[in-house]
């Protein structure tokens, strides 16, 4: 049987909510919205972002010593502004 998670993490110091989905450990699903409106997340954000968690899983062989939740939101950091500088491109 395998093992799913599901989590809805609240980071105050990014202030931002973060959907971490896993299968036997193996990040399957990774979302966020900026903001505490739960709520909101839950009915808007609370799902994968396929381009966002194929992002992530390149950029786990990066992960050094923090934790999972603090790498993750240095992989969204990053994936925000990587998407700003491409929009700014366009």
């Amino acid at each position: 049987m395998s093992k799913y998670k599901q989590e809805h993490i609240w980071s105050k110091a990014d202030d931002r909510w973060i959907f971490i989905e896993k299968e036997e450990e193996v990040l399957i699903g990774l979302n966020y919205m900026q903001g505490d409106e739960y709520e909101s997340f839950k009915a808007h954000f609370a799902k994968n972002d396929e381009k966002l968690t194929q992002f992530a899983n390149r950029m786990m062989h990066f992960k050094g010593d923090e934790s999972f939740v603090e790498f993750i939101n240095k992989v969204i950091w990053l994936y925000f502004e990587l998407s700003n500088e491409e929009e700014k491109l366009a």
